[in-house]
C-alpha cells in the first residue's frame, strides 16, 4: 500500500512542489503534462519519490501494488514498490514527479503527514 496524501490548495498556487523539495539533493522534479487517456511510465527504482497532481485528474499504479490511485490537484502519492510505476490522465492533467526522498529526506516547509 502506497501513501497518499492531500495538502491543502495554498501549497500549491505558485511553484507547487519547488518550495516543498528545495532541500532534497539529486536532479529536479520531472513536470510531466497529459491529455485525457495518455499514459506515462516510470521504469526502474522509483521508490520513495513522490508523485504529485499539479492540475487535473490521474490515475497511478505501480507493480507489485494490487490497488490504483487516483489523483486530483493536490494530492500527491508517495511510490513504495520496486518496478514500472503508471500514470494516466483522466482529464487534462500536470503532474510532478519529485527526486527520491530516501536519499535526502524531505525538508520542505509542509506537514505532509500528522
Amino acid at each position: 500500500m502506497s501513501v497518499l496524501v492531500r495538502a491543502g490548495n495554498d501549497v500549491f498556487q505558485a511553484r507547487p512542489t519547488a518550495s516543498a523539495i528545495r532541500n532534497v539533493r539529486g536532479k529536479a522534479n520531472d513536470a510531466i503534462d497529459l491529455q485525457p487517456g495518455q499514459v506515462s511510465a516510470l521504469d526502474g527504482d522509483n521508490r520513495w519519490r513522490m508523485v504529485v497532481c499539479i492540475r487535473g485528474e490521474i490515475w497511478v499504479t505501480q507493480e507489485q501494488d494490487l490497488e490504483d490511485y487516483v489523483l486530483t490537484a493536490g494530492e500527491m502519492l508517495v511510490v513504495n514498490q520496486q518496478g514500472k510505476v503508471v500514470i494516466g490522465a483522466r482529464r487534462d492533467a500536470r503532474v510532478e514527479i519529485t527526486p527520491s526522498l530516501r536519499k535526502a529526506p524531505y525538508r520542505g516547509r509542509f506537514q505532509l503527514l500528522p
